[in-house]
């Protein structure tokens, strides 16, 4: 919200529509920045609909907004369970952001529902590469935040963890190490490692650690309770494939070996998300080589999940739509009608209003972020 604060202060150029950003209980809170800032920088209002649990901080959101000063049409909420089919038709509605699934469907089997244009952002898991000379102990433990972080809501949350074959046994010996350290609590627990995960989820979870000792799997888990959420590790195979249910549906990581740096090239590229890769390597010639090669929106080395407001992520394939975050972000809302390159947007200056804001003067620049927004959602009434 700070990025397209001073994205607004120094974009002249507004638009005027509606939009519809339809947000499903399994979304992160930040998804809100995502959808809100672009939206109200451009000069289009939002309507919120969000499901039921989601929607007490919708809600909250929105009370928080009209009291420092937003007006009270540039967010609307529609609460709870709506059938949506009419309203996705609706001519009224300029454009559609989906944030997880929507009438139980992800971004491109929406397509034939919806009539304006779509950023899309679905509930995919992504990879990781750790090599035989990476730090291990920093790899094992990324693992955790990675897969289990934020209650596994994140978009772009662990799922397969690749590592190379002749360290293999060594990673796994400590991130199993690192497993039974973990701990486990609610949400609101700060001395928690790792949230507990909704109570639907313990049943997939159950299921697909049966499903792997059937074929012979080793399953690594942070307790043997099986009542509770745990961590749960696979080692040597991905049974997803043989049980009815979707990858972001269980918080459950794989672990596999590769033998060469092609084997990861080919395993990585041919996954269904795109959303980013984590890359664990101290070659810096290496982690070159693959930036290049690896066909994500997003590949960290030797960390995981780091964006920046003011760099756009390109979502493709499984992982949705369009483009967030950056100056892409914001002209979605331009392709219709609107040359991006015309706007009048200085993104130095936006760059520095928003690494300003977090490198120490907090207290000011808020009430200056705020207050951009602010005006920019005036100019439209």
């Amino acid at each position: 919200l700070r990025f397209y604060s001073g994205y607004a202060a120094t974009n002249e150029k507004k638009i005027e529509g509606v939009s519809l950003s339809v947000v499903s209980d399994d979304v992160f809170l930040s998804a809100f920045g995502n959808i809100l800032g672009p939206a109200l920088a451009a000069g289009v209002d939002v309507i919120l609909q969000t499901e039921p649990r989601i929607s007490v901080l919708a809600t909250l959101f929105k009370q928080l907004a009209e009291k420092v000063g937003f007006p009270k049409n540039a967010i609307q909420l529609l609460p709870g369970d709506v059938n949506l089919t009419n309203l996705l038709q609706n001519d009224s509605i300029g454009f559609i952001n989906c944030f997880g699934k929507v009438l139980g469907k992800t971004f491109p089997n929406l397509e034939s529902l919806v009539k304006a244009p779509v950023i899309a952002v679905t509930k995919t898991k992504g990879p990781m590469i750790v090599f035989n000379n990476a730090d291990l102990e920093s790899a094992s433990d990324a693992v955790i935040n990675a897969a289990w972080g934020s209650a596994t809501v994140l978009p772009w949350s662990l799922s397969i963890v690749m590592v190379q074959e002749d360290v293999y046994k060594v990673f796994v010996s400590k991130l199993n190490d690192h497993l039974s350290k973990v701990r486990i609590g609610p949400a609101y627990e700060k001395l928690a490692d790792v949230s507990s995960v909704h109570e639907s989820q313990l049943f997939n979870i159950q299921k697909v650690v049966e499903e792997a000792k059937v074929v012979g799997l080793q399953v690594l888990q942070s307790t043997s309770q099986s009542s509770q959420f745990q961590t749960t590790v696979i080692l040597g195979g991905d049974v997803l494939k043989n049980v009815s249910l979707e990858q972001s549906d269980v918080a459950v990581v794989t672990v596999i070996a590769f033998r060469h740096t092609n084997e990861a090239l080919s395993l990585a590229n041919n996954f269904k998300s795109k959303m980013g890769v984590s890359v664990w390597t101290e070659n810096i010639g290496l982690a070159n080589e693959l930036a290049q090669k690896l066909q994500f929106s997003n590949v960290w080395i030797n960390s995981f999940a780091k964006f920046s407001a003011s760099h756009s992520t390109y979502l493709d394939k499984n992982s949705g739509v369009g483009y967030i975050g950056g100056v892409d972000g914001a002209c979605e809302y331009y392709k219709n009608g609107s040359d991006p390159e015309k706007l009048t947007f200085d993104i130095s200056a936006a760059r520095s209003f928003y690494l300003h804001d977090i490198d120490g003067f907090y207290g000011n620049l808020v009430g200056r972020s705020v207050s951009s927004a602010v005006v920019s959602s005036k100019k439209r009434i």
